[in-house]
């Protein structure tokens, strides 16, 4: 998981993108927002973008391979 979270970081951070990182071993009542806010997903890590769900490292990974991860964080707020 933390190669994980190190792949979604080094990924936002060459795409120029401003985040927020919530720990859930430090705010573990953050957990349930976050698993609403996915739609019952549970697996760490996530990435929300405006309150929306955009997927856990494989399926940011799946959105850059197929050039739709920059239209993606360019939604608006």
């Amino acid at each position: 998981m933390k190669t994980d979270i190190s792949r979604v970081k080094q990924l936002l951070h060459i795409k120029k993108v401003e985040y927020e990182e919530i720990d859930l071993a430090t705010e573990p009542q953050r957990r349930s927002e976050m698993v609403a806010a996915s739609d019952g997903v549970s697996s760490l890590p996530q990435l929300h973008l405006n309150n929306k769900y955009l997927g856990d490292w494989d399926t940011l990974q799946d959105m850059e391979d197929f050039g739709e991860l920059d239209t993606a964080l360019q939604a608006p707020q």
